[in-house]
This record gives structure tokens, sequence and C-alpha cells, in this order.
């Protein structure tokens, strides 16, 4: 039915390698870890930034729908990309975690390094909305 695929040598070094391991389960020491990594770069991003902002001014219905989700990944993709990231891994750790669960990691993360309310209030911002596997939202 289906065409047979060959894999390459890397495919089938990988297929061997991950039969070895067990599969990779969320943990929060792993997302404790990415966190932690994102709001470094963030926070240094979001101090760079603030020196070479410029202002800008839109004009409502000049651009289509499309373009206007584009507009934030040509300004600034990394930082939208980290803004995105952060956001993601809320969104993983609210599938086991609840939200108090969540704000102490978001506290531990925010205190690895740097200023912990700077890093805090990025936090809060991109899992503002989030809702834990109990039902309870995050809200900032």
């Amino acid at each position: 039915m289906f065409p047979e695929i060959e894999l390459t040598g890397f495919q089938r070094l990988a297929a061997q390698l991950g039969a070895d391991q067990p599969p990779l389960k969320p943990s929060r020491q792993h997302l404790l870890n990415a966190l932690a990594s994102l709001l470094d770069v963030a926070e240094f991003r979001g101090k760079d930034a603030a020196n070479r902002s410029t202002p800008v001014s839109r004009i409502p219905g000049l651009m289509s729908e499309l373009e206007e989700q584009l507009v934030p990944f040509v300004r600034d993709p990394v930082g939208t990309a980290l803004r995105l990231g952060i956001r993601r891994l809320g969104e993983i750790a609210s599938g086991f975690m609840t939200i108090a669960e969540m704000v102490d990691l978001a506290e531990q993360a925010s205190a690895k390094c740097g200023d912990p309310g700077v890093r805090g209030c990025i936090v809060d911002k991109q899992w503002n909305g989030l809702r834990d596997h109990n039902g309870d939202y995050w809200i900032a």
C-alpha cells in the first residue's frame, strides 16, 4: 500500500540510539533549565532593545492580517522566538503542573541570575491566560 522509505545512515543511527533510551518525558528540572536559559537571553536582549527602540506608528487596514502577524518577526526575530519559546514552555508545564507549581517554577527560574523582577515579569506576561490541567488560569 505505502512505498518503502529507505532511511539514511543518520536516521538509522538515530533510531538505534533512540531504541535504547526511554521516551523523554517533560520534567520539572528540564522545564526549569530551559526556562532559565531562555530568560537569560530574553533579559539581556530586553536591556539592549531598550537602547535601540524606535517608535512605530501603524495605519489600520494598511496590511493584511497575515502581514500583521509577520511584523514582530521582521522587527525582532530572535526576541519574538524567545517570547514564543517561553510561552510554549508554559503550555507544556500547564499540561502536568498546577498553577501554584508553575509559580514556584517561574520564581526559581527568575532567581537563577540577573534581575528576578524583570525575569518574573517576562514569564508573567508570556504565561498570561494559560490554563493548567485542573482548569485554573495564570493571570498576569
